[in-house]
Protein backbone atom coordinates (compact mmCIF):
# COMPACT_ATOMS: atom_id res chain seq x y z
CA UNK A 1 0.00 0.00 0.00
CA UNK A 2 2.81 2.54 0.86
CA UNK A 3 4.24 1.53 -2.72
CA UNK A 4 0.53 2.69 -4.33
CA UNK A 5 0.42 5.85 -2.32
CA UNK A 6 3.73 6.52 -3.83
CA UNK A 7 3.19 6.21 -7.20
CA UNK A 8 -0.43 8.20 -6.39
CA UNK A 9 1.53 11.11 -5.14
CA UNK A 10 3.92 10.98 -7.87
CA UNK A 11 2.58 10.32 -10.85
CA UNK A 12 -1.68 10.18 -10.53
CA UNK A 13 -4.22 7.98 -9.88
CA UNK A 14 -4.27 7.09 -13.11
CA UNK A 15 -0.95 6.37 -14.66
CA UNK A 16 -0.15 3.40 -15.63
CA UNK A 17 2.58 2.77 -12.87
CA UNK A 18 -0.59 2.99 -10.55
CA UNK A 19 -2.84 1.10 -12.29
CA UNK A 20 -0.12 -1.98 -12.48
CA UNK A 21 0.79 -1.60 -8.47
CA UNK A 22 -3.19 -1.71 -8.13
CA UNK A 23 -3.52 -4.56 -10.04
CA UNK A 24 -0.84 -6.29 -8.42
CA UNK A 25 -1.71 -6.12 -5.31
CA UNK A 26 -2.79 -8.90 -3.32
CA UNK A 27 -6.22 -7.52 -2.57
CA UNK A 28 -8.01 -10.38 -1.26
CA UNK A 29 -5.63 -10.95 1.78
CA UNK A 30 -5.13 -7.42 2.46
CA UNK A 31 -8.49 -5.69 1.95
CA UNK A 32 -12.10 -6.77 2.39
CA UNK A 33 -13.70 -8.27 -0.98
CA UNK A 34 -15.85 -4.89 -1.70
CA UNK A 35 -12.60 -2.91 -1.87
CA UNK A 36 -10.78 -5.48 -4.04
CA UNK A 37 -13.30 -5.47 -6.33
CA UNK A 38 -13.60 -1.48 -6.22
CA UNK A 39 -9.78 -1.16 -6.43
CA UNK A 40 -10.11 -3.12 -9.63
CA UNK A 41 -13.11 -1.60 -11.07
CA UNK A 42 -10.62 1.67 -10.81
CA UNK A 43 -7.82 -0.33 -12.90
CA UNK A 44 -9.84 -1.77 -15.35
CA UNK A 45 -11.46 1.86 -16.03
CA UNK A 46 -8.16 3.54 -15.95
CA UNK A 47 -6.33 0.88 -18.34
CA UNK A 48 -9.15 1.13 -20.54
CA UNK A 49 -8.49 4.99 -20.40
CA UNK A 50 -5.27 5.15 -20.75
CA UNK A 51 -4.53 1.94 -23.20
CA UNK A 52 -7.51 0.83 -24.73
CA UNK A 53 -10.22 -1.75 -23.59
CA UNK A 54 -8.27 -4.81 -25.51
CA UNK A 55 -4.92 -3.90 -24.13
CA UNK A 56 -3.27 -7.13 -22.32
CA UNK A 57 -2.68 -4.82 -18.95
CA UNK A 58 -6.66 -4.34 -18.91
CA UNK A 59 -7.31 -7.47 -19.98
CA UNK A 60 -5.31 -8.81 -16.93
CA UNK A 61 -6.99 -6.94 -14.61
CA UNK A 62 -10.30 -7.80 -15.88
CA UNK A 63 -9.46 -11.86 -15.58
CA UNK A 64 -8.22 -10.39 -11.70
CA UNK A 65 -11.82 -9.33 -10.99
CA UNK A 66 -13.40 -12.34 -12.83
CA UNK A 67 -10.87 -14.75 -10.65
CA UNK A 68 -12.95 -12.38 -7.33
CA UNK A 69 -16.27 -12.96 -8.46
CA UNK A 70 -15.51 -16.80 -8.93
CA UNK A 71 -14.26 -17.12 -5.28
CA UNK A 72 -17.23 -15.18 -4.15
CA UNK A 73 -19.63 -17.10 -6.42
CA UNK A 74 -20.69 -14.32 -8.35
CA UNK A 75 -20.91 -16.39 -11.50
CA UNK A 76 -22.54 -14.02 -13.54
CA UNK A 77 -20.19 -11.47 -13.08
CA UNK A 78 -17.16 -14.38 -13.31
CA UNK A 79 -17.98 -13.91 -17.19
CA UNK A 80 -15.13 -11.42 -17.08
CA UNK A 81 -13.08 -14.40 -17.60
CA UNK A 82 -14.55 -14.98 -21.10
CA UNK A 83 -13.84 -11.07 -22.21
CA UNK A 84 -10.43 -11.18 -21.10
CA UNK A 85 -10.11 -14.50 -22.88
CA UNK A 86 -11.72 -13.45 -26.18
CA UNK A 87 -9.60 -9.77 -25.67
CA UNK A 88 -6.20 -11.77 -25.28
CA UNK A 89 -6.77 -13.91 -27.89
CA UNK A 90 -7.96 -11.21 -30.48
CA UNK A 91 -5.22 -8.75 -29.33
CA UNK A 92 -1.77 -11.13 -28.97
CA UNK A 93 -3.02 -14.39 -30.45
CA UNK A 94 -4.64 -18.04 -28.82
CA UNK A 95 -1.05 -18.90 -28.49
CA UNK A 96 0.16 -16.45 -26.24
CA UNK A 97 1.19 -16.52 -22.49
CA UNK A 98 -1.54 -14.10 -21.31
CA UNK A 99 -4.42 -16.03 -23.72
CA UNK A 100 -3.05 -19.70 -22.27
CA UNK A 101 -3.20 -17.44 -18.46
CA UNK A 102 -6.98 -16.47 -18.68
CA UNK A 103 -7.97 -19.84 -20.61
CA UNK A 104 -6.70 -21.39 -17.29
CA UNK A 105 -8.76 -19.00 -15.30
CA UNK A 106 -11.58 -19.72 -17.06
CA UNK A 107 -11.55 -23.90 -16.89
CA UNK A 108 -10.77 -23.57 -12.67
Amino acid sequence: MQVLKGYEKATGLEHTSTLHTVNNLDLCANQSKMEAEDMYMRTVRGYEKACGAEHTSTLDTINNLGILYEDQVKMAEAEMFIRALQGCGKAVGKDHPKTQKADRSLRG
